[in-house]
């Protein structure tokens, strides 16, 4: 039998998903400049969040491959928490 991948950088990935979303929303919420792209672009690079991510994107195949009923319910939760966060916040703007 194969060893088990977890979900660790797909848990990452989800979540750095949700922190591309917060920083395109905070570029784009007045209005759209060309600057908005650069800063953009800054804020992902600078987000410790979405580099770890990233870091680990190639181990997602693996870990997607071998997922097993409890992995999927844990990772539909990780994305609607995200979801209900982003709604929230946007809300509250």
């Amino acid at each position: 039998m194969s060893e088990k991948h977890g979900i660790k950088e797909t848990r990452e990935a989800i979540q750095a998903l949700s922190e591309i979303n917060r920083i395109i929303y905070s570029q784009l919420k007045d209005g759209f400049q060309w600057t908005d792209a650069a800063n953009a672009v800054r804020d992902f690079l600078s987000n410790q969040e979405i580099r770890e991510a990233f870091e680990g994107a190639l181990k997602i195949k693996d870990e997607v491959g071998d997922l097993d009923s409890a992995e999927i319910s844990e990772l539909v939760m990780v994305g609607v928490q995200e979801g209900i966060q982003i709604v929230n916040e946007y809300l509250k703007k």
